[in-house]
């Protein structure tokens, strides 16, 4: 007989409880209510002893492919011996979820004072310096400070064995230690005093909030019930979804977002080609939407109730105001909002907004503008950007169309605010060209990118799909050649970039040097930028170029430069280029221009450099010169990242568009803007840094914002002696400065240990993309054959890596061996067929001999050849 379906249980009007580690406080859920699963604070119900946890940590730990059979079979033992609800379990297999213990305001360093302490150490003694000093790490603790407290400890605790204490016991503990002015040093010496050294290290990373055993919410929750993942994903509260996740028997109805409950938002994924991005949209219409330059955030409205969480679930309510009467931002979006909307939840971007200059600052300084509840009216301020509705009027829309969404969303904020309250706007696109298009407009408009996201699509909490997708203009630096451009005209802000006189994109022009040119102007119009600078930047070109500014009227009063005087293109102001700067500027592609410049040519992506003080007017970029990197480059440079082809076949593309496209080399990304970078340590100061391509794991533009925050120097180029060259692989660019060889080129990865050890690694072969002939000898100096060093101290990891090595090359030598074994067995048969035949000339003279039947196997093996066709032919000179 069929079983029946599972009963379903609808988890999505639970509120969820609240309280410490003794109390229940608010509402129970439908769960409980069932009396399916106890309370998870009842004291009465019995707790498994900490010490079983910390052994399925540690089988974990060196069994990581078998994670999820070793939690599955933990959790049903837990459910067979009645321990009731599992919420004191995953809260320490998930401490980043648990949001009900604040935060416990204890670092490592701190932690190692406590330590030190309650174990009675003398500063500056051996123990003292391993706690103190554990980022340098051991062969044993390979920089892990919980591995430095295990060890420690295990050294001088009398507390050998474990002593019974119980899950419920540690979580006491902790909620005790989380709390505001908690007794820290006396909990320490309980730790020291009643837990193994074992325990001690489980508890330091659950108080570091990170177990490193590679575990999230992705691997723990389909191991307790198969609708966990999905309940979290739209209701964000670990105790909510442990409690009515219960049974794993019972299936949880989840297809809702609630107000008041915060979720994880929807995600977009990334996709490289405009090709793919249309594809993904089924070939149909799609939306374009700018990616703005802020911070997520989800707007809950209940009545005149307001709160605002992050896309982490971390509340900023205070920041920006629970009533129409406090905050700095809900009094300005209360009156803009439908009175009809009671209760709404909406998605959107959180920026910085500047009345003054009437700009969007973007993300990194929100919070700030956010906690600024003063009256001014001239203070920079939070402003919303939203895109999305999730819940209107109580009832969860995540399963409508963005379409229909979006009407919805029009129709709650009916009226729309500069500077406080906008819905994004978006535009309708159906090909590749429609999305190069959007990406131009981006950059020109100092933007991250696009999002493309498909209408008839679903809002999927957490879901990182093909119906939100985003491109960002990313580059390879160091390979196409830079451009020296003059500046001839300039065009006023509009939108995030602010108006009121500001010059936010610059239109440029070459030197006409050919005979083409049929008005015998000296310069031609080119290209414009408007983005590789900072806000900053812009003011100093204002400064300089602003005195010297003249409104463009008609280009017949412009007889020294060619201007295609159309409504697009015309500048706002035009400057003499005798009173200009020449700009170095780089890009993605060359382009053979018909509509838009006054040249033959122009390019696509142009971004600022610097400004060129050694060049004028007179020796900036000529056509001529254009026109020969147009010739070089044809056919030769690398993919953009942005593939407008219609296929990869051997075929001959499609062509899009009017326009020859010549593929340009792209930067991996954008170069970083350090400007407003702080320095956090001084670890690499003194340092120059060419970081000319990034990897896998980080772009060029993040590598060099990381370089700068640990006090590194930047530079696009290795003139200097001193220069760290860095790249990722043996891309364009690198394979030059490889042929060269007179450069050592380090692995990004360098870096990233560096930062990791706060300390300068010496460089080994293990860290390098290709090294110098001098830097080998030095090498061969320092090291033995396996790369071991005869002076740096061995971790764990580097001591497995050296065994890896040895242990292969065994295998090599054994192997070679073996293949010099054959080839003395090949030779000697060689040599006893050679005589085999000798000897059958001399006996049948210049008759030739076909070995058939017995003869021929015997003769074949006797040589070792079991084939019995094998042909011989004698012949007697």
């Amino acid at each position: 007989m069929p079983e029946a379906p599972p009963k379903a249980t609808n988890s999505s009007s639970t509120t969820p409880q609240q309280g410490g580690e003794n109390g229940n406080g608010g509402e129970k859920s439908n769960a409980t209510r069932r009396g399916r699963s106890p309370t998870p604070d009842d004291p009465s119900q019995p707790s498994p002893s900490f010490h079983e946890l910390v052994m399925l940590l540690e089988e974990i730990s060196k069994k990581s492919d078998k994670k999820r059979e070793l939690l599955g079979r933990f959790f049903n033992a837990w459910r067979k011996d009645g321990f009731g609800s599992m919420y004191p379990l995953i809260r320490l297999l998930l401490p980043k979820l648990d949001n009900e213990r604040r935060q416990y305001g204890l670092k490592e360093s701190k932690m190692a004072d406590l330590y030190i302490s309650s174990l009675k150490i003398l500063p500056g003694s051996e123990p003292a310096l391993k706690l103190k000093n554990w980022k340098e790490g051991t062969r044993d603790s390979a920089g892990d400070f919980s591995l430095a407290v295990r060890d420690v400890v295990a050294s001088r605790s009398m507390v050998t064995h474990p002593m019974g204490h119980t899950i419920r016991e540690v979580n006491q503990l902790l909620t005790k230690l989380s709390r505001k002015g908690s007794e820290k040093a006396e909990i320490f010496n309980t730790l020291v005093q009643s837990y193994t050294a074992l325990e001690n290290k489980w508890i330091v990373r659950i108080i570091n909030k990170d177990l490193k055993v590679g575990m999230s919410e992705n691997s723990v929750f389909p191991c307790y019930h198969p609708d966990a993942l999905e309940l979290f994903n739209v209701c964000s509260e670990l105790r909510k979804t442990v409690i009515d996740c219960a049974d794993p028997t019972v299936k949880v109805v989840t297809a809702s977002v609630n107000v008041n409950h915060p979720f994880k938002p929807m995600l977009s994924k990334r996709i490289p080609t405009a090709r793919d991005v249309v594809a993904s949209m089924e070939n149909m219409p799609f939306w374009i939407e700018t990616k703005i330059d802020g911070e997520r955030v989800q707007i809950h409205k209940d009545g005149d109730n307001y709160r605002y969480w992050s896309r982490n679930s971390t509340e900023f309510t205070h920041l920006y105001g629970a009533t129409p009467k406090e905050g700095s931002l809900t009094p300005l979006i209360h009156p803009l909002i439908n009175p009809k909307a009671e209760k709404l939840i909406l998605d959107g971007e959180m920026v910085e907004y500047d009345p003054a200059t009437k700009e969007v600052i973007g993300f990194g300084t929100v919070k700030t503008a956010g906690g600024d509840h003063s009256d001014s009216t001239h203070k920079r301020r939070p402003m919303l950007y939203v895109f999305d509705v999730i819940n209107m009027n109580g009832a969860s829309i995540i399963e409508h169309s963005l379409e229909t969404r979006r009407e919805m969303l029009n129709s709650i904020i009916p009226k729309e605010s500069e500077g406080r309250l906008q819905i994004l706007k978006h535009t309708i696109g159906t090909t590749e060209q429609h999305i190069v298009d959007a990406i131009d407009e981006a950059i020109m408009d100092r933007q991250e990118g696009v999002i493309v996201k498909n209408p008839r699509s679903a809002y999927i909490p957490n879901g990182r799909g093909e119906h939100w997708v985003k491109i960002k203009p990313e580059y390879v630096d160091g390979v196409f050649d830079s451009l020296d451009v003059l500046v001839v005209g300039g065009y006023y802000g509009s939108g995030t970039r602010g108006g009121h006189g500001v010059i936010s994109s610059y239109l440029c022009a070459v030197r006409d040097n050919t005979s083409k040119s049929q008005t015998g102007k000296k310069f031609l119009t080119f290209c414009k930028f408007g983005s590789g600078f900072t806000y900053q930047q812009m003011g100093k070109f204002s400064q300089r170029l602003g005195p010297h500014w003249k409104e463009y009227k008609h280009y017949r009063d412009n007889p020294w430069v060619d201007i295609v005087d159309n409504a697009k293109m015309r500048p706002d102001v035009i400057i003499d280029p005798e009173k200009s700067i020449v700009v170095e500027i780089k890009a993605s592609e060359i382009l053979a221009n018909s509509e838009s410049y006054a040249s033959e040519y122009t390019v696509r992506f142009p971004r600022f450099l610097r400004v060129r003080e050694d060049k004028d007017a007179s020796s900036c970029m000529t056509m001529s010169e254009v026109h020969r990197m147009y010739r070089e480059f044809k056919g030769k440079l690398s993919t953009r990242v942005i593939d407008t082809n219609l296929t990869k076949t051997k075929a001959k593309a499609k062509q899009v568009g009017p326009r020859k496209v010549i593929q340009a080399h792209l930067l991996q990304a954008m170069v970083g803007d350090t400007s407003v970078v702080k320095v956090e340590t001084d670890l690499f100061k003194g340092q120059v840094f060419w970081v000319v391509q990034g990897d896998a794991m980080q772009t060029k533009g993040e590598l060099e914002v990381l370089v700068k925050r640990f006090g590194g120097k930047q530079s696009q180029s290795a003139q200097m002696d001193n220069t760290i060259v860095v790249a990722g692989d043996n891309g364009p660019g690198v394979v030059g400065l490889k042929r060269r060889g007179d450069k050592n080129i380090v692995l990004p990865t360098w870096v990233r240990d560096c930062v990791k050890e706060l300390r300068l690694i010496p460089l080994n072969p293990k860290y390098m993309l290709f090294t110098t002939k001098e830097t080998e000898k030095e090498f061969r100096l320092i090291m033995d054959e396996y790369e071991d060093s005869y002076t740096e101290p061995l971790s764990t990891g580097a001591l497995q890596e050296i065994l890896g090595k040895m242990e292969n090359r065994s295998g090599l030598v054994k192997r070679k061996r073996e293949e010099k074994a054959q080839e003395r067995a090949a030779t000697i048969r060689t040599k006893r067929l050679n005589n085999l035949e000798d000897q059958l000339d001399d006996i049948h003279g210049t008759r030739s001999w076909r070995l058939g039947s017995s003869r021929c196997r015997e003769g074949a093996q006797a040589c070792g050849n079991d084939d019995p066709k094998v042909l011989w032919t004698g012949r007697r000179n």
